[in-house]
């Protein structure tokens, strides 16, 4: 599953997210790469609530 993919299925629109916090966003796909997608997602567990809400389609 790609970084986009990811984002996709935990319902976060990346193409805000990327506008919004670019820096971030570079660090976090960088970090998905070197972890995979079920590291990550434990990693961010509770950030995913706080980005859906804000940039959400």
């Amino acid at each position: 599953m790609s970084f986009e993919e990811f984002f996709v299925k935990k319902k976060i629109n990346l193409q805000k997210f990327m506008e919004q916090e670019a820096a971030l966003c570079k660090k976090l796909e960088i970090e998905y790469a070197e972890m995979g997608p079920k590291s990550f997602d434990h990693s961010y567990k509770f950030l995913f609530n706080k980005w859906r809400r804000k940039y959400s389609y």
